[in-house]
């Protein structure tokens, strides 16, 4: 029975240091992702959609040949 109870905590064990695991991943991609969210506001291309944004990258591109 010793065994059982201690494998029983070892169980336990795995499983909490797995949801920390787990819940620092979550937390390391929410952080990830918010950087790139900000990346993108202060380009100033969100709610404008890909057309938008390519046609400002090709008018600044014609710009900076001038």
């Amino acid at each position: 029975m010793a065994t059982a109870s201690a494998l029983t905590v070892l169980h336990d064990l795995i499983a909490e240091t797995d949801a920390r695991l787990h819940f620092g991943q979550l937390r390391a991609a929410e952080t990830r992702f918010r950087a790139l969210r900000r990346r993108i506001r202060a380009a100033g291309c969100h709610r404008r959609g890909k057309r938008a944004w390519a046609q400002a990258q090709t008018s600044r591109n014609g710009q900076d040949e001038m």
